[in-house]
């Protein structure tokens, strides 16, 4: 008897931009107010098109974009919002789970998230890895 691979289905999301909060002198550098949800923890997105530049680790090379990266954001125990005020985000868009293998589309430049397994970590920390 040969096992059957698991099917799985990627889905490509569309991040909405805005001019970076963070990085207000560089036209190159955007922000959004979406949040994803992975394995339920929250974070923020980042995105460098493809005629800026920034460093990927500390102090670290300053490398040509595109590059796009994740922000983790803090557990929060009360976040002040109702559950319906909070569902009313995730309908909105605004706030949603995705996947190992999902798809986020920044402007038309598409990244992946991954989890690298890196040896002698517990953990794998998700990043996203430009898709060809």
């Amino acid at each position: 008897m040969t096992a059957t691979p698991i099917a799985t289905t990627t889905t490509t999301h569309v991040i909405p931009l805005k001019p970076s909060e963070t990085f207000r002198d560089d036209p190159h550098a955007w922000g959004s107010d979406t949040v994803i949800v992975v394995n339920g923890k929250r974070f923020k997105l980042g995105y460098f098109d493809p005629q800026g530049e920034c460093r990927r680790e500390f102090e670290g090379p300053i490398l040509p974009g595109p590059y796009a990266f994740l922000v983790a954001l803090s557990v929060i125990i009360d976040c002040g919002l109702s559950a319906e005020q909070i569902a009313a985000g995730q309908l909105a868009g605004t706030e949603f789970e995705v996947n190992e293998g999902d798809v986020l589309d920044f402007d038309g430049i598409k990244f992946e998230l991954v989890f690298p397994r890196t040896p002698g970590t517990r953990h794998a920390r998700p990043v996203l890895r430009p898709v060809a």
